[in-house]
């Protein structure tokens, strides 16, 4: 790769890092993940393998998704958009390896430790070297002199003491000293207040212990988020029916088996799919959406349920909203018509303040919901009125007496050329899937 291109690319790329450190606080814990990973995998890899590039590539995907949600910043978008595209050209086979030395050569390097002080010799205890004579003498030991017994000393006589007339002595008043009255009081309200900071910290403490543990009880319930939900006695299909559980009712997770749960529910032990259970926060916006029967007989598909979910985890008027029921709006449907895959469409309408939001997703080979489009502000009254007039055209002409048609009265089309016509618009319309 030539080198001043390479550089040219170092220097944008280190740029770029500097402005996903901005954006952190605007970025979701997943797109952090993925930008991290991005950034720091040429200081954590020595070669490229395809793994590593199909790794590096899921990565990209999450932040390809996560752009359309930050329409309302195009910033974020154009910054996350163009280091995936950094990514993609520098972290493959041909590139990788002097990417990677170019980043180290223009990284500083980090400091390096100093060798620590090699250990002084110690002298000995004594303080001094005492050094052996090289020629020693033998000595041998003289006999000491034997000591003198010395005589004793007689005591001397004492004085007969002389018996003495007590005076006597007055007392001295004594004054009693003043209690130092404020040293107490410092330190008893220093003792109550020590007492005060120990129990609210214990306090602390065990609503901390006490909020962890919930948390923990909560991610083993789950929700069911299905019409119907048959219970398995193994993972699989191919399991017999052991059991069936309805929308709404909660399970306890006792293990994850890849695509398969198994649950407790009641005295029931069995398997079942883990795309048809939610936790709990999702099933309240599920069911916030999904309000009356109307809405649950239109959208009974569990990917869709899961699109309406990940709407109102992003969006927030969707978030206390219910689906409207009816026609789609002409700015939605004109929309949809620009996709050849399979696609769903719905609007939302916030039940606090009336305001309307509509969202357009697809999906991927997994039956992952993948969103294309959102809108708000969607007016869904021309819709209704556009129903209402064409439900009273059609009354009016009914309530008309009908005209006699004339036997020689040719129509314009022959049924040879309509039979033609609907069947080119049904191979140039593509499959669209959306609630009426």
């Amino acid at each position: 790769m030539d080198a001043i291109l390479l550089k040219s690319t170092v220097k944008e790329w280190n740029e770029l890092c500097a402005q996903l450190d901005e954006y952190q606080s605007k970025l979701s814990a997943e797109e952090k993940e993925a930008s991290d990973f991005l950034r720091n995998f040429w200081r954590t890899h020595k070669t490229i393998t395809p793994d590593d590039i199909a790794t590096c590539n899921e990565k990209c995907d999450i932040l390809r998704r996560s752009e359309k949600y930050h329409r309302s910043d195009p910033q974020i978008a154009t910054c996350t958009k163009t280091f995936r595209g950094k990514v993609q050209k520098m972290y493959t086979e041909a590139n990788f390896a002097d990417f990677k030395k170019e980043m180290e050569s223009s990284t500083p390097d980090s400091p390096q430790p100093e060798p620590a002080p090699s250990p002084q010799p110690t002298r000995p205890t004594g303080g001094r070297f005492t050094r052996r004579p090289s020629n020693p003498t033998i000595f041998t030991p003289q006999p000491q002199p034997q000591p003198q017994p010395q005589p004793r000393p007689q005591p001397r006589p004492q004085p007969t003491p002389r018996p003495t007339t007590p005076r006597p002595t007055t007392p001295k008043p004594t004054t009693p000293k003043p209690t130092n009255n404020t040293g107490t009081f410092k330190s008893c309200l220093s003792i109550v207040i020590i007492g005060l900071l120990i129990f609210g910290g214990y306090k602390l403490f065990s609503a901390f212990i006490g909020d962890s543990s919930s948390v923990g009880r909560s991610e083993t319930t789950l929700y069911v988020i299905a019409e119907q939900l048959n219970i398995r006695d193994q993972n699989g299909t191919n399991g017999k029916k052991i059991g069936s559980i309805t929308y709404g009712q909660a399970v306890e997770l006792i293990d994850t088996l890849e695509s398969w749960a198994k649950v407790k529910n009641g005295g029931t032990e069995g398997y079942v799919s883990r795309a048809f259970l939610a936790n709990e926060s999702d099933f309240r916006l599920l069911d916030i959406i999904l309000d009356t029967p109307e809405a649950h007989k239109t959208v009974k598909d569990i990917r869709y349920r899961r699109a309406l979910i990940d709407f109102a985890q992003h969006f927030e008027p969707a978030k206390d909203a219910s689906l409207y029921i009816g026609k789609l709006p002409v700015e939605v449907i004109s929309l949809v018509r620009q996709y050849s895959q399979e696609t769903f469409a719905f609007v939302l309408v916030n039940k606090t303040t009336g305001q309307t939001s509509a969202g357009i997703y697809t999906f991927d080979a997994d039956g992952r919901p993948l969103i294309e489009s959102s809108m708000e502000n969607v007016d869904v009254s021309s819709s209704a009125r556009e129903s209402n007039t064409s439900s009273q055209q059609r009354r009016n002409v009914d309530a008309q007496p009908q005209k006699k048609v004339k036997k020689n009265a040719e129509p314009k089309f022959s049924q040879e050329e309509l039979e033609r016509e609907i069947e080119q618009l049904d191979q140039a319309t593509p499959k669209i899937h959306y609630t009426p």
